[in-house]
């Protein structure tokens, strides 16, 4: 039976390379490389946007507070630590709660509270109703670490309040 089929013609090579094809294989790598490579720079670029606006947004927002709604009538003791982020795309507000220190003892023999955050938006035009963190029971130093997401747009940011109670579970409004 002849010539098998694994044996190659004469003068000529099987595995003889095309110097053009290979040119042209590697413009092609090379292009889609580049192109590659100005996406990631878009995306990046189109983060660093999103997150200036954001920041323009909490910015006003910031400069809008009145020193009457941040002052209490009763006496304020200790501070919270938040958190926030506005996603254009999902149209979000994101508010992390982190922590609270130096919160008033509630209990004076163990000199610590049962704290919890509670969150509320007023107007609230979506229904959200209020949101609350879970309860660390014993301490002055609660660390949350929680984050809330509300829905909103953007021009209604600037319209909307949110209020933000720090509580200690079973004080006496509590009971009420």
């Amino acid at each position: 039976m002849g010539a098998s089929s694994s044996q190659s013609l004469p003068g000529r090579n099987p595995l003889q390379q095309n110097p053009e094809k290979i040119e042209a294989l590697a413009k092609a790598l090379d292009v889609k490389a580049e192109r590659q490579k100005q996406l990631a720079i878009q995306e990046t670029w189109d983060r660093l946007e999103q997150d200036k606006r954001s920041l323009q947004v909490l910015k006003s927002l910031f400069k809008k507070l009145d020193p009457t709604v941040v002052r209490s009538p009763t006496d304020i003791n200790g501070e919270i630590e938040l958190a926030f982020k506005y996603d254009f795309k999902r149209q979000l507000l994101l508010v992390k709660v982190i922590r609270c220190r130096d919160l008033h003892a509630q209990d004076i023999r163990t000199k610590a509270s049962d704290p919890y955050v509670r969150l509320q938006l007023y107007p609230d035009l979506h229904s959200h109703g209020a949101k609350v963190t879970k309860i660390i029971v014993e301490t002055r130093e609660p660390v949350y670490n929680e984050i809330f997401a509300f829905k909103m747009r953007e021009k209604e940011l600037t319209d909307t309040s949110l209020v933000i109670q720090v509580s200690m579970w079973g004080y006496p409004s509590e009971r009420e």
